[in-house]
C-alpha cells in the first residue's frame, strides 16, 4: 500500500518533525560526542518539506533538494545518517524515501484530523 501525501498530512509531518525525536542514532558520533538525533531530524524535515512542495513521495533529484536547502543556508545539504540507517535511498543523482521513512513520519504525526489517501 502506498501512502500519498495530502497537504494536511505533509503540514502535520513538518510540524511534528520540528518538535519530536523521530530518527534514532546509535553509538557515538565521530567526534566522541554523545549520540544526537537533532541533525538527522533536521535533514528529515527538509526532505518532508521538499515532498510537501512537490506534493509527492516520488523520487527526486538531489539538485532539487539542494536548491530548496540553499534558499535558506549557504552550505550544502547533508543526510546526517538518513542514508546510513536506510531511511533514504540514493541512486546516482536520484533520492527516494523508503516506505519505512513514510511510515515513521506518519506514526510520529497526530493521527486525528489527517486525510490519508492510499493506492494499492
Amino acid at each position: 500500500m502506498l501512502i500519498l501525501p495530502t497537504q494536511n498530512l505533509l503540514d502535520h509531518l513538518t510540524d511534528r518533525l520540528t518538535r519530536c525525536r523521530l530518527f534514532t542514532v546509535t553509538g557515538q558520533d565521530t567526534d566522541n560526542r554523545p549520540p544526537t538525533n537533532a541533525e538527522t531530524e533536521i535533514s528529515a524535515r527538509w526532505i518532508v518539506r521538499l515532498c510537501q512542495k512537490r506534493n509527492s513521495w516520488e523520487p527526486f533529484p538531489l539538485s532539487e533538494l539542494q536548491s530548496l536547502y540553499v534558499e535558506r543556508f549557504s552550505d550544502g545539504f547533508t543526510f546526517n545518517k538518513l542514508i546510513d540507517q536506510s531511511w533514504i535511498k540514493k541512486d546516482g543523482n536520484m533520492i527516494s524515501v523508503t516506505a519505512g521513512f513514510i511510515v515513521r513520519c506518519y506514526e510520529s504525526s497526530p493521527a486525528n484530523n489527517l486525510t490519508i489517501e492510499t493506492k494499492g
